[in-house]
This record gives structure tokens, C-alpha cells and sequence, in this order.
């Protein structure tokens, strides 16, 4: 008797894959920990793993999740500084734009958050010194 074994196959992106990674993206927030860290890095396996669950696959890293994320947030600023310079036009935001929106306001917040506890320690740092 031969073993069958389920095949898995690799994710092709499209609209709904895209909105459905950036959901998942807003509900586990890897941005909520510092850039290159162990945490954000599970979070990042977190995200991996419950979509990797939902579509069947597993062929998918974080890695792979995370790049996609890149080129659609790479994608969204280009298309809001062609509609910013466009003038009177107004185009329909559709729901990856807007879930982009919300996940590029998430980082900002997290990178301006985590630069005052630096100053604090390196002011601490500064003062054990003396």
C-alpha cells in the first residue's frame, strides 16, 4: 500500500489573499514589538501560521508573508502620492487601501513609540557611567 500524502501548494497572491493577510496582520500586530527582535519575529511566525492553517499551505514562511507585506505597502505609497499629486480626482478607497492605511499608521506609531524608551536607557546608561 502506497502512503498518500497531501500536497501543498505554494500561495498565489491575489485581492482576497491580500486583505486576508492584512487582517491578520491587524489583529496579531507585529509592529507592537521593536524591528528585529525575537517577539516581533513570532509574531511574524504567528501570522505565518494562521494563514498557512486557513489556505492549506505550508510551503509559506514568515519570511514570504512578510515580503508580500512589503511590496503591497511599497505599492500603496506609490499610489497615494500619484493620487496626492493628481489633482481633482477623488479615487474609491477600496479595502486593501484602507487596511493598508491602518497597518502603515500601526508601524509609524510603534517607530515613534520605541525611540523614547531608547533615549531612556542610553540616559540611564549615561548616568551609572558617572
Amino acid at each position: 500500500m502506497a502512503l498518500q500524502t497531501q500536497v501543498r501548494k505554494r500561495v498565489v497572491w491575489n485581492d482576497s489573499k491580500d486583505i486576508s493577510l492584512l487582517k491578520e496582520m491587524i489583529v496579531t500586530n507585529p509592529f507592537s514589538y521593536k524591528e528585529r527582535t525575537r517577539e516581533r519575529g513570532q509574531m511574524w511566525q504567528s501570522v505565518a501560521s494562521n494563514l498557512n492553517a486557513m489556505w492549506e499551505t505550508d510551503k509559506t514562511d514568515s519570511r514570504g508573508y512578510r515580503e508580500q507585506y512589503n511590496l503591497l505597502k511599497t505599492k500603496h505609497v506609490k499610489k497615494m502620492n500619484k493620487e496626492e499629486k493628481a489633482s481633482g480626482i477623488s479615487p474609491k478607497e477600496t479595502e486593501v487601501d484602507k487596511a493598508m492605511e491602518e497597518l502603515v499608521n500601526l508601524e509609524k506609531e510603534s517607530e515613534t513609540s520605541s525611540l523614547p524608551s531608547d533615549n531612556i536607557k542610553k540616559e540611564k546608561e549615561d548616568a551609572q557611567e558617572m
